[in-house]
């Protein structure tokens, strides 16, 4: 076996495992996305419910008796927590994705350097190409 065959070898096993871990790194930044989302979703829905059950429990107008406080104030603090889960999920799901999208960014540089480095080397060791 040659040296040629030897540094292609070890090119390919060093390609395809830094396009591997990039496809993988891919496939967890939809499901990330994915998964915030369906979060999201639900959350929206459920905030959207808890609202309507709000309006429905409001005065109805302005200098009329709060008939319906004890019941709604349970739902309106329940809407703000959901709210505060809606914000710290779109935080999170940021937070994983500028880490996951790093690691791409770094992985894609090691793919491409790899790519570089190969190409410098292969050819005639005579110093003709």
């Amino acid at each position: 076996m040659s040296i040629d065959d030897l540094l292609g070898d070890l090119h390919e096993d060093r390609t395809s495992t830094v396009e591997e871990q990039l496809q993988s790194l891919e496939r967890d930044i939809a499901r990330r996305r994915l998964v915030s989302a369906e979060t999201v979703v639900t959350l929206f829905g459920q905030i959207g419910e808890l609202r309507e059950q709000i309006l429905k429990l409001l005065p109805e107008h302005e200098g009329a008796v709060d008939q319906h406080r004890a019941v709604r104030e349970p739902l309106e603090r329940e809407r703000r927590q959901l709210e505060r889960e809606l914000q710290e999920e779109l935080r999170n799901r940021w937070s994983d994705l500028r880490e996951l999208r790093r690691e791409h960014r770094q992985l894609s540089r090691e793919h491409t350097e790899e790519m570089q480095r190969y190409e410098r080397h292969t050819g005639d060791y005579d110093g003709v190409k």
